[in-house]
Parts: C-alpha cells; sequence; structure tokens
C-alpha cells in the first residue's frame, strides 16, 4: 500500500465505493465518486429500514429513501458534486 488516504490499490473508485463513519447515532457516507450517478445504493443498510428515523443529503435537507432488503437508496440532488455525503440518524 503507498502513502495517502483510502488506497486498497483499487485506482479509480465508482459510484458503489463508500466510506462510513458514526458520531452518536448518525452515520456519514462519503461517496467516493459520483460519476453519473442519480441515487446512492448503499447495500451495507439493506433491511435497516426499522432502525433508520431520518436520511439527509448534506447542504441539500432531509432525503426522501427506500430501504429494503437489498440496499438503501438515496436520490442525489443536483449540487452535490464531486462527493455527497448522506447522513442516517438511527433510532
Amino acid at each position: 500500500m503507498t502513502n495517502g488516504g483510502f488506497n486498497e490499490g483499487k485506482g479509480i473508485y465508482t459510484s458503489e465505493d463508500f466510506r462510513f463513519t458514526q458520531k452518536g447515532k448518525c452515520v456519514y457516507i462519503i461517496m467516493l465518486n459520483r460519476a453519473d450517478a442519480q441515487e446512492a445504493v448503499i447495500r451495507s443498510f439493506a433491511g435497516m429500514n426499522p432502525q433508520i428515523k431520518r436520511v439527509d443529503v448534506l447542504g441539500k435537507g432531509k432525503a426522501k429513501y427506500v430501504c429494503d432488503a437489498q440496499s438503501l437508496r438515496v436520490p442525489l440532488p443536483a449540487g452535490t458534486w464531486p462527493i455527497p455525503v448522506i447522513r442516517v440518524t438511527l433510532r
């Protein structure tokens, strides 16, 4: 591994690559490359709908979302370039 943050030797990140951090009941999800994605599809949150209280896209406010057995899907509004950050508030 070479010096630099988030370097797993992958090369170019896609809209399916995320980093997560948590403070209290809030989980922050950083999309590493939005590319042309119109929504964030976060498989790590599959089936967690009962535990989710609220979802926000930072800088844009409360977001409508769908959370099912496959993923959490959050629409990405215009103006969230280049790196969208999503805050999921848990119950």
